[in-house]
């Protein structure tokens, strides 16, 4: 028997769901009985089609593994770039140097510092639609916490639709917008994502808005992923971490001129641009295998060859 094959039958939502409840044990200490395997019912097709069936589904996870890892190298590279020329100065060492009581060292003469707020404005998301009928024919994407991810996109999200939006005064945020979380137990994990598409944000999210197609914002991320983890330990020490938006916007960073900003955003914009293509063909790959899972698995559509 194949076990891949196996791995996506149990990833099945109707298998999850009859295995979930079965689960016993206390809150955060719960897990399914050896008993509800055993007596689990699964589709069970030849040796020969269940290889078949594993091979197409692991395809599209091959696929989408190895789009994470490009996205990785991409993001990597993008923060080496910022920390060379932003941190370091490694660009701009023959040149001259003043000394900045602010930061307690020299950065290059000509250059700024400046609170966050005041090159980029920092914006609340909204409250949650939480009755059903928000999600009824829902076709506008609303990110909560749990779709942030440890790359540099959001990774999905859920829908809801126009009542909720007019209800719940909803703003919406473009593609390439940068969100992060500033409160909520997961807050220390420390993720910032640019938005792969328009969405509407929950309330423990913040975004710097990419309304103009600004383009500041790949320094804005790069200089955020330097400090958030500052801004978090200062936080510490509540029952449930937050960041306030005032503490973010008082934050002060090194602004180089606009002629700077402009040559590192041509360097590194297209490797942002790369990886919010990436994360959208993702979303479509996820879609595709989630679909064919239980066609392949139930049998409504069989693999002859592969």
């Amino acid at each position: 028997n194949d076990k891949k094959y196996f791995y996506y039958v149990l990833k099945h939502p109707t298998i999850r769901d009859i295995l979930e409840g079965s689960m016993s044990g206390t809150s955060g200490r719960q897990r399914v009985e050896t008993s509800a395997f055993k007596n689990l019912s699964v589709p069970f097709p030849l040796p020969a089609e269940q290889s078949r069936i594993a091979t197409v589904l692991s395809w599209f996870d091959d696929l989408i593994e190895n789009k994470k890892r490009q996205n990785e190298v991409l993001e990597k590279t993008a923060m080496a770039i910022f920390k060379s020329w932003f941190i370091d100065f490694e660009p701009f060492k023959d040149g001259e140097f003043v000394y900045n009581e602010e930061l307690g060292k020299e950065i290059p003469k000509g250059w700024e510092v400046k609170p966050i707020g005041e090159i980029v404005k920092i914006e609340s998301g909204g409250n949650a639609p939480q009755d059903e009928k928000y999600f009824i024919d829902a076709s506008h994407r609303f990110v909560r916490v749990k779709h942030l991810t440890d790359g540099a996109c959001v990774g999905e999200s859920d829908f809801i639709n126009e009542e909720a939006i007019k209800d719940y005064k909803l703003k919406l945020f473009k593609i390439g917008s940068v969100i992060f979380q500033k409160s909520g137990e997961s807050i220390q994990a420390g993720r910032i994502n640019f938005l792969p598409f328009d969405a509407f944000i929950v309330n423990h999210l913040a975004a710097v808005d990419n309304n103009k197609n600004n383009s500041n914002l790949d320094f804005i991320y790069c200089c955020l992923k330097q400090i958030y983890k500052e801004l978090i330990e200062e936080s510490s020490g509540t029952s449930l971490p937050y960041l306030r938006i005032s503490d973010i916007q008082s934050k002060i960073v090194v602004l180089p001129p606009q002629t700077i900003l402009l040559k590192f955003h041509s360097f590194v914009d297209p490797l942002f641009q790369k990886i919010i293509t990436n994360q959208k063909q993702i979303i479509v790959l996820r879609k595709i295998r989630d679909t064919l899972l239980p066609l392949l698995v139930f049998g409504k559509l069989r693999v002859e060859s592969v």
